[in-house]
């Protein structure tokens, strides 16, 4: 699995955003939990961004390489996608969150960039499977340039592959919670001092209590996984 996801590990985001058809996601502990009960939702996503410090400080102590903390946030990688768009006068379509609350964040994003080319909007719940094929069809007929989704891991990077595999060709980010923050909280969720001191995982339980088990639970044990898989991707490499 660990080398599944260096293929895909770009070390940091750089000036060349948009190059299409790229389909992109974020790797943190909990995901890779996620990763580890299904790897096949990694199959359709080209790039892996490290997101979070405390990764990016265990992957660069193990020898995998000068990688960067990236997240699809106003922190990081979202204002340089949005400023881009702008700039490209691309289209942008965002999937995710509840009804109401993308509509809200939407308003956010385009009160920030006016000259954004937003075409459209939809939360990320589907009554049934044949509601979310035709969905994606009828993102294929709209066929925007750039599709943001936030579905939470595995649902947001399956959504996207199977866009990708009805021949949408564009530029597709996942973001998990970003649309609902966003909704929530505005553009800046995160105070700058919480951000240059690297404690946003702190301010997100202070703000969303019911992440507490996330933090407490789910990352010592992605800590004991990884190192178990850590071991057996040296044992591979030395064969």
């Amino acid at each position: 699995m660990l080398k599944m996801i260096r293929e895909r590990v770009k070390e940091r985001c750089d000036e060349t955003i948009l190059c299409p058809p790229c389909l992109v996601s974020f790797i943190n502990p909990y995901s890779y939990l996620q990763l580890r009960k299904n790897q096949n939702w990694l199959k359709g996503i080209d790039t892996l961004f490290i997101d979070g410090v405390a990764m990016v400080w265990l992957f660069r102590l193990v020898g995998f390489g000068p990688v960067e903390r990236v997240s699809f946030d106003s922190t990081s990688l979202a204002p340089l996608v949005f400023d881009a768009i702008e700039h490209d006068n691309k289209s942008i379509f965002f999937v995710g969150a509840r009804e109401g609350e993308v509509e809200r964040a939407t308003n956010h994003w385009k009160n920030s960039w006016p000259n954004m080319r937003v075409i459209g909007a939809r939360n990320g719940y589907f009554c049934s499977a044949d509601e979310r094929d035709s969905f994606l069809d009828e993102l294929v007929v709209i066929n925007p340039d750039v599709i943001v989704v936030g579905m939470g891991a595995v649902l947001q990077e399956k959504f996207l592959s199977d866009l990708y595999m009805k021949s949408w060709r564009g530029m597709g980010f996942t973001c998990g919670g970003y649309i609902h923050q966003t909704a929530l909280f505005g553009i800046n969720y995160y105070p700058k001092l919480i951000d240059r001191y690297n404690l946003r995982w702190l301010y997100r339980i202070i703000r969303e209590p019911k992440l507490i088990s996330r933090y407490l639970i789910s990352y010592p044990l992605f800590l004991v996984l990884f190192m178990v898989d850590l071991l057996k991707y040296k044992l591979c490499v030395r064969k």
